[in-house]
């Protein structure tokens, strides 16, 4: 099991790409709602998918890639948040 500690507290800004929601296999109403996000701030060195994850508001979003600019200003992160009915909350530790 994972020990999430809370980190440091960015700004930010959260661009929504894609939202889908899934079924379980039998059709029932449980569901599993995906939000897909790019996630901009300021340049940051040694953020990394295996040790860090973005919480914005009640949503805590996994990071799949880290892009640095070429202009070193800003690094995007592109995210998935993965919710299902028996989530509960949990740390950020960027």
């Amino acid at each position: 099991t994972y020990t999430w500690t809370d980190g440091s507290t960015l700004y930010a800004r959260v661009y929504i790409l894609k939202g889908d929601e899934e079924f379980d296999r039998a059709g029932l109403p449980q569901t599993v709602a995906g939000v897909h996000a790019r996630i901009k701030i300021r340049r940051r060195n040694g953020l990394s998918p295996a040790t860090n994850r973005i919480k914005h508001g009640r949503t805590i979003y996994n990071i799949l890639a880290v892009l640095q600019d070429i202009d070193n200003k800003e690094t995007q992160l592109l995210c998935v948040a993965k919710e299902t009915d028996q989530e509960s909350g949990g740390g950020v530790n960027p």
